[in-house]
């Protein structure tokens, strides 16, 4: 059994001991079913997937044959009694082992006795230990591993060599086990722990499997290779007479008796973490998971928590009201990573917007923000980890209400509303129902154009939006506004949008516009009437309507931006909104917008019309109406969700009917196989057909954007020997996705697959990685590089927002634990753009990596 095996089985003696108890209601015989679990668990090569569901299957199968024994031994009658072995001899030589053990722990110079005491004998987990001794976790790591290898050459030394006190503390390996101690964790370090496991295996319990539909393959295979590893011969090298291991057919699958008993519900246990904004667990807080909420547990000392849930998934958060939840954990049966439930106390707030002369500011739109070092204050991974979102808009007289806000240190309230300058406002660290948040006007200085936007009959429209290069307003209730020509980064046209009219239009004069005296006192910008619409119908090859088809402008006309996002002319004239979280927060612009310095890459599973995707939906006839068109032809684009497949045509013009046909190109069927850098199969990685339906390309504040909008198809994981198989596959704008705890996600793009019967993807296992600076002032950024000297992705995973980065910031000398690929060689800190340091790495899958 793997070492991190070994330890989930530590961490789960005191669950495993709980349900031994409640199910044998039997004390004595309950620590008997604890022992026999762990020496079953110690006996595989690679821990089940389901851990705590596969030990309970092994605890139930235990029990039922414990009890036909009883029965059994019952039917014989008294003779058979009395042969147990003799309990005060078994103390006597369990207390002289502990005690020779224990003498060689206390003789370890330190800091070894030390932090072997705190670590074994205290029960504190290693970042623990790090933080009351002032050392790196790496330090704490280190130091018990070599006072694991003084202790072994002590007692080879006084016990007479390692035979000798193998066999010493083998007999009680189990029951130490079953009592978190150090002789377990010590016989598990050894190199020859498979001995000592196979021993005490073998004199103590047969060999027992889960049972159930899916298990018999699973039981067979490592049932060989038990029997393999144990006599020391492969199943190649056998005899060919065909005689059968001792040992090995002593260890044969149990099978259990019929029972016509009503089938137990299977049950999870859903296992995290319980964190404050500051990274510090958290005891006595009550979670709950989502959709379930008769189901609860709190926090231990160390903030951990165990659900025992009968769903595969669930969202856990805190179930009380003195605590909000920052980040949700995200738990299901098949991952790998611990979720962690991120919480605050609440903080209620009310008040009202007002401008500097103390009228109300209708509609405004309030939004907690959280640090921006907020996910560098936490050591443990937060990948199953989902942000909450907190906002209100205010009312008619201004009013607003926030009664359930998290008080997270360093957050801020941004406030925008149409015509004013976004406010940041620090968040009030207690309860306030009288805040005033005051809002100023935008005022417009020299080198900026002052206009108005009026309908077709000469009056002010409030609330237009207007676009000049990479940058947009909105027109007050006067229909004024102002923009400026540095911020739009390159003269071009003038536009003025709002919805149910046809866009207002000024072109640049042709000195450039870049001086004031270019342009008229006052700009006016007259909308036109109602925009056009195109009706039709999607089918497929054989004519029938699709329903549900999807229906876009394939080359809209953009139209500004909106905070770092490029809109769509056609979304904002058809009635469409632009969302004031995407599309007021104030992004830095550089002096030169011009230039391609940043790169902002977004994917997106849009599910509903935006700025930035325009789209309609088919109805189950496969009829669409797609308004917002101007007065020009355009490239209509369908896609059928359920198939990943397109249709197009071209020359569309308002007012026409348009067939759009779905053509079928498509693989039946896409085999492949997931492996390891090292050629090793991978199973359970999650493999997902995605198609892309819509990009977009545009310049923005200080460089260059690219969206897409992703349609899921279908999906499937990989087996045992780590192939799959996906069905219909797209051959065009689509792209396969490899995703999963142990590995980094990646794609490999459909046109880019050679043999769809045979493609071998390659993957890289999931490292995690910080930083934490000595001096907090020597980098403000990291990165990392491959062995080609090439930038490598530093990735951010969580839930719903993950990305990908070739720097990642560093604030107060932390980067948060970030995932990597075992191709990252080397890390490079640098500071204000330029390398300051770069330091050799070797990423562990195993453990976090943190370079100091």
């Amino acid at each position: 059994m793997p070492t991190d095996s070994t330890t989930t089985l530590l961490e789960d003696l005191t669950w495993l001991r709980t349900l031994a108890r409640r199910l044998a209601r039997d004390p004595h015989l309950a620590e008997d079913l604890v022992q026999d679990a762990c020496a079953i668990a110690l006996s595989r090569r690679t821990p089940p997937n389901q851990w705590r569901a596969w030990l309970t299957t092994v605890m139930q199968n235990l029990l039922c044959t414990h009890r036909r024994r009883e029965q059994a031994r019952l039917r014989r009658g008294p003779e058979v009694r009395g042969q147990e072995p003799h309990e005060g001899h078994s103390l006597l030589q369990r207390a002289e082992a502990q005690q020779q053990l224990v003498a060689a722990v206390l003789q370890l110079e330190e800091p070894y006795r030390a932090t072997v005491l705190l670590r074994f004998f205290e029960g504190l987990p290693p970042r623990r230990i790090a933080s009351s001794q002032g050392v790196p976790v790496a330090t704490v790591h280190s130091r018990l591993q070599r006072a694991l290898q003084q202790l072994r050459a002590r007692l080879d030394r006084d016990l007479g060599g390692r035979a000798n006190w193998l066999a010493a503390f083998a007999p009680f390996a189990w029951s130490s086990l079953a009592t978190p101690s150090f002789v377990g964790l010590l016989l598990m370090q050894t190199k020859l722990k498979a001995v000592v496991v196979a021993v005490v295996i073998a004199s103590t319990a047969p060999l027992w499997w889960p049972s159930g539909a899916g298990h018999d393959a699973a039981a067979a295979a490592t049932a060989g290779a038990l029997a393999d590893r144990s006599d020391g011969s492969s199943a190649a090298g056998r005899s060919s007479a065909g005689t059968t291991s001792p040992l090995r057919a002593e260890r044969r699958p149990v099978v259990a008796e019929p029972s016509h008993a009503t089938p137990e519900v299977q049950r999870f246990m859903a296992r995290g973490r319980v964190c404050n904004c500051d990274g510090a667990a958290i005891a006595d807080v009550l979670v709950a998971a989502e959709g379930a909420s008769a189901v609860t547990a709190r926090s231990d000392a160390l903030g951990n928590f165990a659900l025992e849930l009968t769903a595969r998934s669930a969202s856990v958060t805190a179930a009380e009201d003195r605590f909000v939840t920052v980040l949700a954990g995200e738990w299901s049966s098949e991952a790998t990573i611990a979720p962690v439930v991120v919480v605050a106390n609440a903080v209620s707030l009310a008040g009202r917007v007002v401008d500097t002369q103390g009228t109300p500011v209708a509609a405004s739109q309030l939004l907690l923000q959280l640090p921006d070092d907020f996910d560098s204050r936490f050591q443990v991974p937060l990948d199953r980890a989902g942000r909450g979102r907190w906002g209100a808009n205010s009312s008619s007289e201004g009013a607003f209400a926030l009664p359930r806000l998290p008080a997270v240190g360093g957050a801020v309230l941004l406030v925008t509303a149409d015509a004013f300058a976004p406010q940041r406002v620090p968040l009030p660290p207690t309860d306030d129902d009288n805040l005033q948040i005051v809002m100023q006007r935008f005022h417009f200085v020299d080198g900026e154009l002052l206009g108005r936007v009026v309908s077709p009959t000469g009056d002010p429209v409030a609330g237009a939006r207007i676009a000049m290069g990479v940058t947009s307003v909105v027109s007050d209730r006067e229909g004024c506004f102002g923009i400026s020509l540095r911020r739009a980064g390159w003269p071009t046209a003038i536009v003025a949008a709002k919805a149910g009219y046809s866009p207002g239009r000024l072109e640049v004069p042709r000195s450039g516009g870049k001086q004031r005296e270019d342009w008229p006192a006052q700009i006016v910008l007259r909308l036109g009437p109602e925009p056009q619409k195109v009706r039709g119908r999607v089918v497929d090859q054989d004519k029938r309507g699709l329903g549900g088809a999807e229906v876009w402008i394939h080359d809209p006309t953009l139209f500004g931006i909106a905070g770092m996002l490029p809109m769509q002319l056609e979304y904002l004239i058809a009635g469409g909104e632009v969302p004031a979280q995407a599309a007021r927060i104030p992004v830095p612009f550089a002096d030169d917008p011009t230039h391609d310095g940043n790169f902002t890459n977004q994917a997106s599973p849009v599910r509903e019309p935006t700025a930035c995707w325009f789209f309609a939906t088919a109805d189950a006839e496969g009829n669409f109406e797609l308004p917002g068109l101007l007065d020009r032809t355009y490239t209509l684009r369908a896609l059928d969700p359920t198939s990943g497949l397109f249709g197009e045509v071209a020359g569309v013009t308002g007012g026409s009917f348009q067939q759009i046909e779905i053509q079928r190109e498509v693989w039946p069927e896409l085999r492949g196989r997931v492996v390891s850098r090292s050629g090793r199969p991978i199973a359970d990685v999650r493999v997902e057909h995605a198609v892309v339906a819509w990009r977009s390309n545009a310049r923005v504040p200080g460089g260059s954007y690219q969206g897409t909008a992703v349609r899921k198809g279908r999906e499937t994981t990989t087996g045992p020997d780590g192939t799959f198989v996906l069905r219909d596959v797209g051959k065009r704008n689509c792209f396969v996705k490899f995703s999963g705890d142990p590995i980094v996600p990646t794609n490999i793009k459909a046109d880019a697959i050679a043999d769809p019967k045979d493609l071998t993807m390659i993957v890289q296992a999931r490292c995690q990685v910080e930083v934490v600076l000595v001096d907090p002032s020597e980098a403000d950024q990291v990165a990392c590089r491959d062995a080609a000297g090439n930038m490598v992705d530093l990735a951010i995973l969580r839930r719903n927002s993950s990305h990908f980065e070739t720097e990642l910031a560093i604030h107060n000398g932390r980067s948060g634990l970030f995932v990597v690929g075992e191709d990252a060689v080397r890390l490079v800190l640098l500071r204000n753009g330029d390398i300051v340091r770069e330091i050799a790495i070797a990423p562990d899958p195993a453990r976090t990596t943190t370079v100091q």
